[in-house]
């Protein structure tokens, strides 16, 4: 299934596609999170929207679709990043604010100049280079790589819900992972957020663990959205794609293209952008669905997730296919 978002805050039937066209939202950046989209405006908002999970009358979870909006206080947004039901945003003054999408709760600010997030664990990129790992309450951040102002791009991944890494390309365009200081085990914090947040203990302790990236230099790196999903993806100063990783076999049959421009690594799946700027994805995605039929035309970015994906045009329009991906809400809720 692929959609096209329709106008903002008109409820009649579509009967003028370039009426739509002209007066649909232009889009920046988007992200995807679970049965949740967020998209950056290029006017500098942030609009979520997707399936927000309830109480029902029964006590029973109910799934209800919502939409809620972010705007920057200090100025515009320039980037954004989801996972789960948690949306970091970045400010062009480098400011970085963290909310609980659905409730709107603030839960983190700080600096950066690049975030990535993986299920309730956010990777930061801070302005002097640094790279930190904050984990469930966003506090106490640990620092993974000692400051560098020359790294840049930063990915991150995780084997396991408590055994993540982060990966980054240096100023000479190579790969360096590295895995969090903390993963042999938890401190007693740790455990206490997790059994919070989760419902469990944790019954297992795991070896850190980070993938060993290839030789070469390198514009780009992506690495797998899920906890498990062990593979990372590369592009080369040639323009060429790579994966690499524990997991690799489910993606490592790369269809042959002429070159990639960007690259996004979901469920042991993934989804590239061709010089053309055409969008091609291969791999074995969640449960199943099949996404190898993305939308046709000229993409200059993208976001993979666990049951769909969505990207962006040349024209800021955003499409999105993929298993149920949710609609763009007809009035967006302030």
């Amino acid at each position: 299934m692929v959609w096209v978002l329709a106008t903002v805050g008109c409820a009649l039937p579509n009967t003028n596609m370039e009426s739509d066209r002209e007066t649909a939202p232009k889009w920046r950046a988007v992200s995807v999170g679970e049965s949740l989209i967020c998209g950056l405006e290029v006017s500098g908002a942030v609009h979520c929207w997707g399936m927000e999970p309830q109480i029902g009358e029964s006590g029973g979870l109910e799934f209800q679709q919502n939409s809620v909006s972010f705007q920057g206080e200090e100025g515009e947004f320039v980037d954004i990043a989801v996972s789960g039901d948690r949306l970091c945003a970045l400010d062009a003054n480098n400011q970085l604010n963290c909310w609980l999408i659905w409730s709107k709760k603030h839960i983190y600010s700080g600096w950066a100049r690049e975030v990535v997030v993986r299920q309730n664990q956010v990777f930061i990129l801070s302005p002097d280079g640094r790279i930190e790992r904050t984990w469930f309450a966003m506090s106490n951040a640990e620092t993974i790589a000692d400051a560098d102002e020359l790294r840049r791009h930063i990915t991150a991944g995780a084997a396991n819900y408590i055994s993540p890494f982060a990966c980054w390309i240096d100023f000479d365009g190579m790969i360096h992972c590295k895995s969090s200081t903390h993963l042999a085990g938890m401190c007693l914090g740790q455990v206490e957020l997790y059994i919070e947040h989760t419902g469990r203990k944790p019954t297992t302790r795991h070896e850190p663990w980070a993938p060993q990236p290839p030789d070469g230099v390198f514009i780009e790196v992506s690495c797998g959205i899920e906890f498990g999903s062990e593979t990372c993806c590369s592009i080369d100063d040639s323009y060429q794609l790579s994966c690499w990783g524990k997991t690799v076999d489910e993606i490592d049959n790369i269809p042959a293209n002429e070159g990639v421009v960007a690259v996004e690594v979901g469920n042991n799946s993934a989804c590239a952008i061709a010089i053309s700027g055409a969008i091609f994805c291969w791999g074995r995605w969640y449960e199943g669905q099949n996404f190898s039929n993305p939308p046709a035309g000229e993409f200059r970015a993208l976001a993979v997730g666990k049951e769909f994906a969505c990207a962006i045009d040349d024209q800021g329009e955003l499409e999105c296919w993929g298993e149920n991906p949710p609609q763009f809400p007809v009035l967006l809720s302030e």
